[in-house]
């Protein structure tokens, strides 16, 4: 009832793992997620299982070293407590370090599984080991099965399983920064993903049936350690296709990721705009997500409130619109940093008419496949000459 996926855009290894939580019973209301403060239209209650908070998923445990858990947090804890703690003492990795932990690990899930008597739906485990003479292990442990691959396996654990592979196989990306093959053109790719699956979840929710999402963390191999993307502003656009007609919408929804003390943070803003695009009020819901090995680093509001109004180091715009056959068309435009692109000035919201000249013939021809340029472009909001 998850979602990790451990896998690899131009050989850089990758984690994303969701934050949503569940149990069995229908005794409580559903808890609110950033994406959904109730989600019982969605999941009913014949399911027999409620939503109840987020958790992370992913955890670095060493610079060359990152795990994501799927299960029952009280069985994942101690293991990447034991995994710390064989590591701690560990400021480089090699190979044979690597190798060493790995069998320590190996053999204390197996006395662990054992011990507690758990089956294939109280816990799994995957992640990567990089060594410092550059060996890469990417691996997956459940209560009867380890394996070890290459980095060129997609490994995905969870309900979300076969969403996460068939956005890895088929996707369809555009950015902003050209064809850059570097480090931070990985990363856009990795926003491009979560954008998807967040795109699906604020359209249709269909992914919270299977109970899993509600947001994500990414993790990359950057510069020779494991390393969280940090500072991420989602911006959903919403175009409706209708009778050969897109109609685009002022952004109301946004979402900003921040890293703070080790804890997720992650403001929903909703804002109302007047005709002009002007902002006229804002809400701002905030759920903070503390590591899996909590820590006591406090946060308080004004920490959160400072960062969340500066600009963001990364930002999505993700067209969402439909095909005519009632498929989503979710079209994630990525790139780094808001200001070329996005900006928020003298209250309002502005997106750079540039943007619409690469977007919507790519919308047309993914609506009509080549045969976009009978659709009528409807309604545009306020773009700004930046």
């Amino acid at each position: 009832m998850t979602l990790i996926a451990a896998f690899q855009i131009n050989n850089t290894p990758i984690l994303i793992g969701d934050i949503l939580t569940s149990q069995l019973g229908v005794d409580r209301d559903h808890a609110p997620l950033p994406t959904f403060d109730d989600a019982s239209s969605i999941l009913p209650t014949e399911w027999l299982r409620i939503i109840s908070g987020t958790k992370r998923k992913v955890s670095i445990v060493h610079p060359q070293a990152v795990v994501g858990w799927t299960g029952r947090y009280i069985y994942a804890k101690p293991f990447i407590k034991y995994l710390k703690e064989q590591l701690k003492q560990c400021n480089e990795m090699n190979s044979e370090i690597m190798e060493g932990v790995l069998v320590k690990c190996k053999s204390f899930l197996k006395d662990y599984s054992e011990k507690e008597h758990i089956n294939v739906e109280d816990l799994s485990i995957i992640g990567w080991f990089i060594s410092s003479d550059s060996n890469v292990a990417q691996f997956e442990w459940d209560w009867d099965n380890t394996n070890f691959y290459s980095r060129d396996h997609i490994l995905a654990h969870g309900e979300g399983e076969l969403h996460i592979k068939t956005l890895l196989n088929e996707r369809e990306f555009v950015s902003g920064d050209g064809e850059d093959q570097s480090i931070d053109r990985v990363a856009l790719d990795c926003i491009s993903i979560t954008s998807l699956l967040l795109s699906n979840e604020i359209v249709t929710g269909s992914n919270l049936f299977w109970l899993y999402g509600g947001g994500y963390d990414i993790v990359l191999f950057a510069n020779k350690r494991f390393c969280y993307l940090n500072d991420i502003l989602y911006v959903p656009v919403f175009m409706p296709y209708s009778d050969h007609t897109i109609t685009m919408h002022n952004p109301t929804l946004l979402f900003k990721y921040i890293y703070l003390k080790d804890h997720l943070v992650i403001a929903r803003i909703i804002l109302e705009l007047d005709g002009n695009g002007y902002v006229v009020d804002h809400d701002v819901k905030k759920t903070v997500i503390p590591p899996i090995e909590f820590n006591k680093n406090e946060i308080n509001e004004q920490d959160i409130d400072g960062i969340i109004k500066t600009e963001s180091s990364a930002v999505s715009l993700i067209f969402i619109s439909n095909m005519p056959n009632g498929q989503l068309l979710g079209l994630p435009f990525v790139t780094k940093g808001n200001s070329k692109w996005v900006k928020f000035k003298d209250n309002s919201i502005g997106i750079n008419k540039e943007i619409f000249d690469i977007i919507i013939p790519k919308v047309k021809q993914l609506i009509q496949s080549g045969k976009g340029n009978d659709i009528e472009v409807k309604s545009i909001f306020p773009q700004r000459e930046f």
